[in-house]
């Protein structure tokens, strides 16, 4: 940020340490694969979620090989799932014993309200209807109950249906993961959540004909539509219509493990999660500070 010139001339010597915010697919965004090299620097250190993203921090960031070190994903520790895994309250007795998790996301340009709102509608009518399945909602912290996207989930889901087919929940996501039968996201990191936990995610996310998402740049499918990170590495299950999401809900639920098994090897080949991960991070900073002193 341009408004930070001052700050990082100041700082310029001094050594930075470096983690993605959130998860992803980063080997296969833009940003990681740019035309030109930038200029190398010595004073940051990355801790990569995958060693696909060696070459991009190289040439983008002019990060050196050697001040790249693998961490996986460190949220992911055993140790970290089970310390949120203990921190259950009282609220999940009113909650369904039973259910798929959907996993919020704000109404947006790549997934308009209508689209949206049509999304949640072909959710109801396979998992509710046809299944017999109940809904829990984990909101996205920008969507809000009161807002356009909590109108959107009592237009779709039925108001009168909450409580019956469907309610919201605050837990975390790693908990609702757990008790859940599988996820489906419109677009989020925390599919990758779901796979730390072998759960199944089905990502319902319709980019056709949107001019900024649907282009000659856009990641695509072995069926030539346009899709997102997770879609193109295939650690989700992509739908972009209610027959689609028939095909995977009945997959999911007649063959669960065969399902599960393509998306975790990818997750395993493309992370090479390990545990200790932050433990690593936190030696590998205080060590290499230590060291200038």
């Amino acid at each position: 940020k341009q408004a930070n010139k001052e700050l990082k001339h100041n700082l310029k010597n001094i050594k930075k340490f470096s983690m993605l915010h959130g998860m992803a697919a980063t080997w296969v965004e833009s940003h990681m694969s740019c035309d030109k090299s930038v200029r190398k620097r010595s004073d940051v250190f990355v801790y990569n979620m995958s060693n696909l993203e060696k070459n991009g921090y190289k040439k983008c960031y002019g990060i050196l090989e050697k001040n790249i070190i693998h961490a996986g994903i460190p949220r992911h520790d055993n140790d970290w799932i089970e310390f949120i895994c203990s921190q259950e309250n009282s609220d999940t007795k009113k909650e369904f014993k039973s259910f798929v998790l959907i996993i919020g996301r704000a109404a947006s340009a790549y997934n308009p309200p209508e689209r949206k709102k049509k999304a949640l509608e072909d959710i109801y009518n396979i998992v509710c209807t046809k299944f017999k399945l109940k809904l829990i909602v984990k909101m996205h912290p920008k969507e809000s109950p009161d807002g356009i996207d909590g109108q959107i989930y009592r237009d779709a889901l039925g108001s009168d249906n909450y409580g019956k087919d469907w309610m919201y929940s605050d837990r975390h996501p790693l908990l609702l993961g757990k008790g859940a039968i599988f996820a489906i996201s419109f677009y989020s990191g925390v599919v990758l959540d779901m796979l730390s936990l072998n759960k199944i995610s089905i990502e319902y996310l319709n980019l056709d004909g949107l001019k900024d998402y649907d282009n000659k740049n856009s990641l695509r499918d072995n069926n030539e539509k346009p899709v997102f990170q997770f879609r193109y590495t295939n650690l989700v299950l992509g739908v972009s219509s209610e027959l689609e999401l028939k095909r995977h809900v009945c997959s999911i639920l007649s063959q669960n493990s065969l399902t599960l098994l393509a998306l975790r090897l990818k997750y395993e080949e493309y992370f090479k999660v390990f545990n200790g991960s932050s433990k690593m991070v936190a030696d590998s900073i205080i060590n290499t500070i230590d060291a200038n002193f």
